[in-house]
């Protein structure tokens, strides 16, 4: 994925990404220190800044999966539930459909 975004793309992601760990340090540092206002400044500013950077329109491109991939992916785990669900809902149909005849059976007509 990295080798796909240009490079100064690339370069503006990773000054994001190092002022989010560097805001979490500074957060750190604030927490042992017993400052605790300031490590919840840090680390909002780093929470923004990871953001910032997961969140680029370029990047966000690149998460984005054709429907065929998703497809692949899924059809391996839904099928096999899918099947047994099917068939308990034609044995139910079928027994509805039965119950049914037998109940219009009896009635009397006229």
């Amino acid at each position: 994925m990295l080798l796909l975004l240009p490079s100064l793309l690339l370069r503006l992601l990773l000054t994001q990404v190092d002022q989010a760990l560097s805001d979490v340090a500074q957060a750190w540092q604030h927490i042992t220190a017993g400052d605790y206002h300031a490590a919840g400044a840090a680390a909002a500013a780093a929470r923004a800044a990871a953001e910032a950077a997961f969140l680029h329109p370029s990047v966000l491109a690149q998460l984005n999966f054709p429907e065929s991939h998703k497809l692949g992916v899924y059809m391996p785990l839904f099928l096999p539930v899918s099947v047994p669900l099917l068939q308990g809902l034609m044995s139910q149909l079928r027994h509805y459909v039965k119950r049914r005849r037998e109940y219009t059976a009896g009635l009397p007509t006229g």
